[in-house]
This record gives structure tokens, sequence and C-alpha cells, in this order.
């Protein structure tokens, strides 16, 4: 056995045995080894692992913090546990187009823009194609089949065929086919849009200075032949559009201050007056007043100075600044009276006087006003009578000199004046003393002087003491009484665009029967303010009242000067109605 003798714990101390055995110290050796089975130092093996090539491993595992850093494409931190692809800078999402670098990665991406279509034949579409512009979101366009235009179509050509479309120019030269329509000639054309070279023969009013040549033509033939409002503007007001029986939800106004029947009412710039009457026992010249509110509802109502005697059954106009009562009745016996008031500028009336009397004494009749004229029309003296007076309207306002005008063509009283643009009407009450449905019509000249009487359309039924309200298109008859049975339905006719009026029918229902009431228009109420309730005559002081928007409370300037004189500056046109086509009529300017 062989023996290999070492110093304990340095050199040579101690013995190693070939089979093994224990040492204790350090051992140095004075070379690397040479031999595979040959011991080596540990500065050795230190430098033999830095040296280590990884290609001499064939087996085992390496933990992955000990993998050294990577980078390039695939990158992994020093002791890090996770081995990724480098970042290419694009961020996360759905692209219709996207780059690639030549290691097949994606660099950018965005969206298609037109240069990235191709072009492509309509004709390789093969289905999915819209058959209409809307299919292709035109919305704007003319459909074939017809629609509206809504901006301007230019013509060249002036038209050579029957289906041609004509220009300006074409119409402006009143060429229209082969006929040339003279200065004042009137043709007829459907639809409401302008006719270029002509205008609308519908009454309206012409600049003298604008149609001069026109003017010259036809001058004055047309003219206004009634005042604006005809005298009673709170009863007749042509600005004011009904349809049907537009007169509803009756209720209860402000009572009187004591009962009022065969009164008379007109309304001043802000306020009502009630003008004389019978309280029922006798014949009074109480005069009652309230204001008319901002919204058209009455105030109160209070006692006015009085009337310079008592008077009932007469009629009230007013011309100007002042109000008139023609005629009447004072308890005993009829009389020729007038009397008159100045209006003030604050609405209330002044002082009351006597003016000049009528021809003869009259009560229950009509009065209106034309373009210069006022008229007294039929009415009872006794029995009832046929008579007209007239007397001039000067320029303050005050009256002229009364005379008589032609008769009607029956006595007639109790019946209700209805003025339309050219015409007045004379509609129910007593003729020859007995009720009838018959109405009178005659036309009002353009000098203001009223034509030849004629019977018309008769009303639904037989009644008087109505009362009547005119409108831009609609007349209606309320209240009244049919021999001793009161009216509580409306009646009433449309106007036609001559002036002359429809067929009537009956429309809605008043609150109670009332004989002989006042009716008034506000800004958008009507008002009944009195009257008679039972066979014995016996009066109330109840008021009632309606729904009716687009009045006045202020028509003073219907009759007090302030609303211009449009006659001085313009021309009036020919009022003709459509023709039996429904057409309407146009005149060459």
């Amino acid at each position: 056995m062989k023996y290999t003798t070492f110093k304990k714990g340095g050199y040579g101390t101690g013995l190693i045995t070939t089979t093994g055995g224990d040492v204790y110290g350090r051992v140095f050796l004075s070379r690397d080894p040479e031999g595979a089975m040959e011991a080596a130092t540990k500065n050795y093996a230190d430098l033999s692992i830095t040296t280590l090539s990884a290609s001499s491993f064939t087996t085992g595992t390496l933990a992955p913090a000990r993998v050294p850093e990577f980078t390039g494409d695939i990158v992994k931190a020093v002791g890090g546990l996770g081995i990724n692809y480098s970042d290419t800078g694009i961020s996360t999402g759905t692209y219709p187009k996207i780059s690639v670098d030549r290691k097949g990665r994606a660099t950018g991406g965005g969206s298609l823009v037109e240069s990235d279509l191709p072009d492509i034949s309509f004709s390789k579409i093969t289905s999915g194609k819209p058959t209409t512009l809307a299919g292709y979101g035109i919305l704007d366009a003319l459909s074939v089949n017809g629609g509206t235009l809504s901006g301007r179509l230019s013509a060249q050509e002036i038209g050579s065929t029957g289906e041609s479309v004509i220009n300006k120019e074409f119409v402006e030269t009143g060429n229209l086919g082969s006929v040339t329509i003279p200065l004042g000639g009137i043709v007829y054309k459907g639809g409401k849009g302008p006719f270029f070279g002509f205008l609308r023969a519908n009454g309206a009013t012409a600049s003298k200075t604008t149609y001069a040549d026109l003017y010259g033509k036809i001058g004055d033939k047309y003219v206004g032949q009634t005042g604006e409002g005809s005298g009673k503007p709170w009863k007749q007001q042509y600005e004011l559009n009904t349809v049907g029986d537009a007169l509803g939800g009756w209720s209860s106004g402000p009572s009187l201050p004591g009962p009022l029947q065969y009164s008379q009412a007109i309304v001043t710039k802000n306020r009502v007056y009630l003008l004389g009457g019978s309280n029922g026992p006798g014949v009074v010249a109480t005069v009652y007043t309230a204001p008319i509110n901002a919204d058209g509802t009455l105030g109160t109502w209070a006692v006015a100075p009085t009337l310079p005697g008592p008077l009932d059954y007469r009629q009230a106009i007013v011309t100007k600044n002042r109000v008139y009562l023609l005629g009447g009745h004072n308890g005993s016996v009829v009389v020729a009276t007038v009397y008159t008031a100045p209006i003030n500028s604050d609405g209330t009336l002044g002082t009351w006087a006597t003016a000049p009397s009528l021809p003869g004494s009259l009560y229950a009749s009509q009065a209106i006003v034309t373009k210069n004229r006022v008229y007294l029309l039929g009415g009872a003296s006794g029995v009832a009578s046929g008579m007209v007076y007239t007397a001039p309207i000067n320029s303050d306002g005050t009256l002229g000199v009364w005379a008589t005008a032609p008769s009607l063509p029956v006595s007639m009283h109790g019946s209700q004046a209805i003025v339309t643009k050219n015409r007045v009407y004379l509609v129910s009450g007593y003729v020859n003393n007995g009720y009838t449905t018959t109405s009178y019509t005659a036309p009002i000249n353009p000098d203001g002087t009223i034509g030849v009487w004629t019977s018309t359309s008769p009303i639904p039924r037989t009644m008087s003491y109505t009362q009547a309200i005119v409108t831009k298109n609609r007349v209606y008859l309320l209240f009244g009484a049919d021999v001793n049975t009161f009216v509580t339905s409306v009646y009433h006719a449309p106007v036609n665009a001559d002036g002359t009026l429809g067929a009537w029918v009956t429309g809605g229902a008043l609150p109670i029967g009332v004989g002989s009431p006042q009716v008034i228009i506000t800004k958008n109420r009507i008002y009944s303010m009195g009257g008679w309730i039972s066979g014995n005559g016996t009066s109330t002081a109840n008021t009632y009242t309606a729904t009716l928007s687009g009045g006045l409370n202020d028509y003073s300037p219907y009759y007090d000067g302030s609303k211009p004189d449009t006659e001085l500056t313009h021309f009036r046109l020919p009022n003709i109605p459509q023709n039996n086509l429904e057409l309407d009529a146009w005149i060459k300017a």
C-alpha cells in the first residue's frame, strides 16, 4: 500500500492511502492537472468556468435568471425571467391598412383614403345599385313626378310650343301666346303666385306713382265705396277672419248698473258706451260706460252723463271724432231729433247737444256710413216705412243737411243693416208689418250713394231685432225674436269676393234668448249687453261673452282721422271674383 505523507495543516504531515482518507488542513499542488484523474487547484477550476464554451453543454438546464442580456429583435433584461419581441412603436388595434418591415413585423397602421381606392367602372357593380337619387343621398332634386321648386329656375327660350316653359320676359311683355293684353286688360289664371306685369283684381289698392300708367287708364273707377268700419267698426270689422260659427265658450260678463233694452252701443278709444233705451217701465236718457281692458275683457260698468232727453229705438253712428244719435222714440211720440257729442282724446264723451233734425220722424231704423255719407234706412212712424234719409259727412266729422233719398222697395223696420265691401244688406225684421225671411241688397256706388235695391237670398227663419257682426269673410246674426219665441241659434253666411253673401246656414248655440241686445267686438271677445228676456218686454242688466280672437280694443283710428286715407296716394283695383273654373282675375299693369 502506497502512502503519501503531508503535514497536518501544512505540507507533508499525515498520510493518505490509495484507498482514501481524511485530509486535515490545506493541500497545495505545484501545477495544473494534466490527466483526467489528476487533482486540480481551485484557481484552475475558477478559470475553467469563466471561459466555459456554451457549446460544450449537451444536457441539463440553465435558470432564466442566469441567462445573459439579449438585445435586437428578441430582448431580455439581465436577471429577467421573460424573453420578448422588441416594440415596433405601433399601438394595439385593428387597422384597415398596415406597414410591414422586411422581417414581417407591423410597423404602422392607418385608415383608407380616397387614393387607396382603385377606379372601378360603374358597369362592374352588379348588385346593390340604387334606382333613385334619394338612394344616393340626394334629397333636394325635383322629381319627374312633380314637387315644389324652392329655388329659381331659368328658361332661356320664351316658349315655342304649348308645353314649353316660359320666362319672366315672356310674361312681362303680355305676349300670352299670340294675344297681346292691353293696359288695364283682365285675364284669368290659376294659382296664387305672382303674375309678372299683372296685379290681382281683388279690390286691393295700388300706388298712383308706381302704377301711374294704369291709374291713368282706370282712374278712381273702383275707388272704395265704404269707409273703414262703415261707421260701426266695433260690429263690422273687416280685418278679422273667422271660420264657420267660431263663436263658442259663452259665459256671463259684468252686469250693467241697471236693466236696459233698445239701447245703442258705441266704442271709443278705450271704452264702450250704452246710450239711452228703455228699462222696461219707461224710456230713459241713461248712459252706461265700462273700460275695455288690455286683454279685451270689460271692466266695471258705471253711469255716465245722460242724454239731453230720453230716447229708445234710435241709431248711433260715429264720424271722425263725433257720435250721433238719429231719430227714435221718446216714450210717447216718434221724433226726428238728432243728438251729438264730441269724443275726447281720452275716449270719454263730451257734452251732448242737438244737431239738425231728420226730414221726418223715424224709429227702429238702421244707419250705415258709406264713403262720405250717412244713410238712415227704413223704420217706422206709427206704421212701417220705406223712407231713406241721407246727409253728407263734412271734413270735420259734422253732418251736412239731411235729404230724402230713393226709398226701399218695401216698408221695413226692426231689421239689421250689413255692409260688405261695396254692398249694403237689410235682413230680418218686419216687412209691411209682418215678419219676413226676405233680404234686400243694393250696391254702394263709387261716389258713396246707394244704388237700386233688389231682393236676395232669404235668411233661415223669420226674426226681428237681431244683432249682426261682420268680419272679413263671414256675417253672423245673433239673438232676436221670432214673434214671441227667442232665437237661440247663430246664423251665418260667407262673404264672397264681390261682396255678395253666400247661403245662410245654422251653426252654434247662444247662451240665452235675448231680444234687442247690443253687441260689440273687442280684442279677443264678443259681448252681448242688455236686451229684453220675456214676452212682456222685461229688460235685463245681464251681459254675455264668447271668445272671438283677432278684434281690436281701440277702433278710434277707423273714424277719428288717424288711420291714413290711402286713397290720397293710392287707387283701388277692380274686385273680380273667381270664374266658374276657380281662376283668379288679373289686370295688366
